[in-house]
């Protein structure tokens, strides 16, 4: 059966909402009817508190621990004052303990 509504047969009801029908309504807040509201903290009506923490109004207290004034305790472990005890099981000293599972010495139980 031929569909009704396909090419040529098909009238599609037109969109008054398409163009060049519709008018859209205008938008008050567009340019140019629209004047913003100006910010009174904005450039160049704003004057910013001044920080007394700024440069060059704020002397730092200095740092007692910085250079040149600190002088660090010396580390009793660094090198060269440090020897370390020797590790009993580092190599060449250690001897491993064998693995008697291990290859070949371990002999599976058969599987009955």
């Amino acid at each position: 059966t031929p569909n009704p509504n396909s090419t040529p047969n098909h009238t599609p009801t037109p969109n008054p909402n398409s163009t060049p029908n519709h008018t859209p309504t205008p938008n008050p807040n567009s340019t140019p009817n629209h004047t913003p509201t100006p910010n009174p903290n904005s450039t160049p009506n704003h004057t910013p508190t001044p920080n007394p923490n700024s440069t060059p109004n704020h002397t730092p207290t200095p740092n007692p621990n910085s250079t040149p004034n600190h002088t660090p305790t010396p580390n009793p472990n660094s090198t060269p004052n440090h020897t370390p005890t020797p590790n009993p099981n580092s190599t060449p000293n250690h001897t491993p303990t064998p693995n008697p599972n291990s290859t070949p010495n371990h002999t599976p139980t058969p599987n009955p």
